[in-house]
């Protein structure tokens, strides 16, 4: 090991990236893990997941930090968002500033990846 050199492990890294704003897929690769690998981590290590949902959380915290400070951000981030996290690229179709911030995302069945919680008879 070099002097000064930190090694960090995989998880720590994707928690790093995840802080940052990469994506879960992104954070993964850069860790040396494919994404499938990534999910079955979440899956067996309950530690890792809340690590992985608190450095996500953080990262949304100071994307509406900037919001709040620069309101006019707000199209453009909430498109990035949309372009780099397929997660939010189906829930995310229109973007408006009324003065106040606010971002809700709601899961009401209409993610074609994600069939309704309780389909019509």
């Amino acid at each position: 090991m070099r002097k000064g050199k930190v090694d960090l492990s995989p998880e720590q890294v994707i928690c790093n990236a995840l802080r940052s704003g990469m994506t879960k897929q992104a954070s993964a690769h850069l860790a040396g893990i494919s994404e499938h690998t990534y999910y079955e981590w979440v899956r067996e290590d309950p530690a890792f997941a809340q690590a992985c949902q608190q450095a996500r959380a953080e990262f949304l915290s100071s994307a509406l930090k900037v919001i709040k400070e620069h309101p006019s951000t707000l199209h453009k981030l909430v498109m990035q968002l949309r372009r780099d996290d397929p997660e939010l690229q189906p829930l995310v179709e229109k973007v408006e500033n009324t003065g106040d911030v606010t971002i809700r995302v709601v899961r009401d069945g209409t993610d074609p990846r994600r069939p309704p919680a309780n389909p019509p008879p």
